[in-house]
């Protein structure tokens, strides 16, 4: 018998029981808009049904200094956080919360950020306030009653942010840290805040609930942090952030975590025999496929939908207001959208699809997942439209990778295809069509002036 990959094999995380080593990192989708809304817990839920071990709640915040796009700074969250630990709790999957304050990089609105030093924000040229004693131990209450809120709620664990260039890396980096009291000055003094949240946090919670860190490299010279190594793009390589893990794991005997670009399980697995993690994070590959564990546990891994790493509806659609996906169209919109896949009527009609590009392998394979008989045309000798020409850009390959799975995923479901052939209404009569889509590029809408 061949063994199980080994980032499928169980793990135990104190007194928690994962069925596997995947990890969804927290990320902000802002589906809640600061709340934990059935928009959010549908978006969680369609990834604990995939298979996931264990996910972590996005950046929720622990003190109203700065909001998030989830906030955990009074009880209200707790019957909240209760509904959604008994929905994933249902399907296998462990919750954790990750508390968070952003300092420079956030505040509330009409108030400057809360930071170690007075510096100047890098994203809203706002000067910071640097902490007094009172706001100090006003953001380590609230850790603490976030992480309590946390165990109350049933969830399985809480991770304190400790990276990204926010408030608690913000006072131990010399970059921003350039206080000369207790909280300043030296290594030892530099880490005292986030020491006395820890301690906080485990006194709220007791010895028994799962408390986590997560930890980063300094910042660099030059720069408070480094976002674009935060969320690597497609020119990234699988697995970038692993030389940055190895030495954290090297220190300590604690389980690890490492996240950074990974996509299948075969390249987790490969992490966790390499002994650089005992979890892997692969947050991004959930987005695009929430069924990435149990489809490669069924053995059809190459059925896996492929995160393409534009960061376009990830990152971009946060800009917009909230998470989307550019490969997954369902992602973070599953309450709103998985009501109305409806399977197609016995009797019902083909439909033509005019293009075979993205939009068009995508809307055929839709209509065939329902049922649909679909003969799809495309003008062109291959399938892949204008994305064949972007994936030979330099560091974009990756952006082929969504058409070349489309175009499996139509094949192996059955759609019937007509290379070099553009679509004309005598096709729609052949083929006894009931409906057409026509899929063969756009202009861009122009774009309207500011006023």
């Amino acid at each position: 018998m061949t063994p199980a990959p080994a980032a499928l094999a169980p793990f135990r995380l104190g007194n928690v029981a994962l069925r596997n080593r995947v990890v969804r990192t927290a990320h902000g989708t802002n589906l809640g808009r600061g709340e934990l809304n059935e928009a959010l817990i549908a978006y969680h839920e369609a990834r604990a049904r995939g298979g996931v071990a264990l996910s972590v709640l996005e950046a929720t915040g622990v003190h109203p200094s700065c909001p998030m796009t989830l906030n955990a700074w009074d009880d209200a969250i707790v019957p909240r956080y209760r509904e959604l630990a008994s929905r994933m709790h249902a399907h296998g999957m462990r919750v954790f919360s990750q508390l968070n304050h952003l300092g420079l990089d956030g505040h509330a609105r009409g108030a400057r950020p809360w930071s170690a030093s007075a510096l100047v924000a890098p994203w809203s040229g706002l000067r910071a306030v640097a902490m007094d004693a009172a706001q100090i131990d006003a953001v380590v209450a609230g850790f603490a009653q976030a992480a309590r809120r946390a165990r109350e709620g049933g969830l399985d664990g809480v991770e304190v942010h400790c990276a990204h260039g926010h408030l608690l890396q913000q006072f131990l980096s010399p970059l921003t840290n350039r206080r000369d009291d207790d909280y300043g000055g030296d290594e030892a003094r530099r880490r005292r805040l986030c020491e006395r949240v820890l301690r906080a946090c485990r006194a709220a919670v007791g010895a028994d609930f799962v408390l986590g860190i997560r930890v980063g490299p300094q910042p660099t010279p030059g720069g408070l942090d480094d976002p674009h190594q935060i969320i690597g793009a497609m020119h990234e390589p699988a697995g970038y952030e692993l030389a940055d893990a190895r030495p954290i794991t090297a220190a300590t005997a604690l389980p690890t975590m490492v996240a950074g670009r990974i996509r299948t399980v075969a390249e987790a697995s490969a992490i966790v025999s390499s002994g650089v993690a005992d979890l892997v994070g692969m947050t991004r590959a959930h987005i695009a496929d929430p069924e990435l564990v149990a489809k490669t546990l069924a053995g059809r891994a190459d059925e896996v939908r492929p995160c393409i790493a534009c960061n376009q509806g990830c990152v971009g659609g946060l800009a917009r207001g909230r998470l989307g996906c550019t490969v997954n169209a369902l992602a973070g919109r599953e309450e709103e959208l998985q009501a109305t896949a409806r399977p197609a009527a016995r009797d019902a009609a083909p439909v033509l699809v005019a293009g075979g590009g993205p939009a068009g392998l995508e809307a055929a394979r839709v209509l065939a997942g329902r049922g649909r008989r679909v003969v799809l045309f495309e003008a062109d000798a291959r399938l892949g439209g204008a994305v064949e020409l972007a994936r030979r850009a330099p560091h974009h390959a990756a952006i082929g990778d969504v058409a070349d799975w489309l175009a499996r995923e139509v094949r192996r479901l059955g759609v019937e295809i007509r290379l070099g052939t553009a679509a004309t209404p005598a096709h729609a009569r052949e083929i006894g069509a009931g409906a057409a889509i026509v899929a063969v590029g756009a202009t861009p809408a122009p774009r309207l002036e500011q006023r």
